[in-house]
């Protein structure tokens, strides 16, 4: 443990704020946040000094930055920049600092899914893209607030949507960003929730007006904090397990069971017996008769298409030429109105 320097003149305020801030986390379950995270050494910091438990303090410099966890002496340390220690809140402090810890975990862990910085910056300008994920954050946040699973559901069917749209590189970074700073978000409300449920109450609140907020769908790097750490409320809510080693290369949101919906399964049997129709006719109708007509009459009940074949259970007529169903229609390639055969 560093000793405090003479030189560097004694901050009561900011050790007192330190004390405060060790009691409320040494009363935190860190097991119960996730299997086997600890708490690490941390420090608040201004522009001058460094403070530290057992009354150390050090002289600011600049490995101290932002609000993160560093390594100190070979040790993982969580950071918080402090600019008046009498007027913060304890307990979001306390939230914050196991939100950094959570992180130095992750570090320790070998955690593999740290998104590129870098990629997120060429993150698709597209207003398509855009929309749907505000459609998308809406039913995450019903998802937690209604404990359904059907929204949760309908929050990943329209994620595969948007990753059609931006592509799978894309989209995985965003996960990333999810996981890696949702899940630290998930820790540090998970650390609140032990200490005031009402301010627990209060910040689930606030990520979820971030999710409803249109102006924040352009900061994907921040919209990543509540999606992620709303995701992990989600699952634990419904019962789904998502514990996992941090080495583990799937992104919180592979963690959510990707369930066939209704309309997906009515649409495959849909197709598949569409597909199955067209064969059993081919199967009994082998007179095949070429033409260059267009659709004068017919009865659309009944009517299906598949490729450039139209099936046709009602009369229709090419021309002069009327023909009683059941009818199959080979059409132009690509046309609605041009029939090239007909088979009977």
């Amino acid at each position: 443990m560093l000793a405090k320097p003479a030189a560097i003149c004694y901050n009561g305020s900011m050790n007192n704020l330190v004390m405060q801030v060790d009691k409320i986390i040494s009363g935190i379950d860190f097991a119960a946040i996730w299997p086997g995270f600890k708490p690490c050494a941390f420090a608040l910091y201004d522009d001058d000094i460094v403070c530290m438990r057992d009354d150390v303090i050090i002289p600011w410099d600049e490995r101290f930055a932002g609000n993160t966890a560093i390594t100190l002496d070979g040790a993982p340390l969580a950071i918080w920049h402090v600019e008046n220690p009498s007027s913060i809140d304890v307990n979001r402090l306390a939230m914050g600092l196991v939100h950094e810890m959570f992180h130095a975990f992750q570090y320790q862990q070998g955690e593999a899914r740290f998104p590129d910085e870098f990629a997120l910056l060429t993150y698709p300008q597209d207003l398509n893209n855009y929309q749907l994920k505000l459609a998308e954050n809406h039913y995450l946040a019903k998802a937690i607030t209604d404990n359904s699973m059907l929204d949760l559901q309908q929050f990943v069917i329209l994620r595969e949507a948007r990753r059609r749209i931006i592509g799978n590189d894309a989209m995985m970074q965003e996960q990333a960003a999810e996981t890696t700073e949702g899940m630290a978000e998930y820790a540090g409300l998970a650390a609140l929730i032990q200490i005031s449920r009402e301010q627990f109450m209060k910040e689930v609140q606030a990520h979820m007006e971030v999710l409803r907020n249109p102006r924040y769908l352009f900061d994907i790097r921040f919209m990543s904090y509540s999606v992620g750490c709303l995701i992990c409320f989600t699952l634990k809510s419904l019962g789904i397990d998502f514990n996992h080693e941090l080495t583990d290369k799937r992104t919180i949101y592979e963690f959510i069971p990707h369930k066939r919906n209704d309309v997906e399964r009515f649409f495959k049997e849909i197709q598949q017996n569409r597909q199955m129709r067209f064969d059993a006719f081919l199967e009994k109708h082998k007179k095949w008769v070429g033409c260059n007509a267009v659709i004068t009459g017919f009865d659309p009940w009944g009517w299906e298409k598949l490729g450039d074949k139209i099936l046709c259970p009602g009369f229709v007529k090419l021309g002069d030429l009327h023909i009683d169903g059941p009818v199959m229609l080979e059409m132009k390639a690509g046309s609605v109105h041009q029939v090239v055969a007909y088979i009977k």
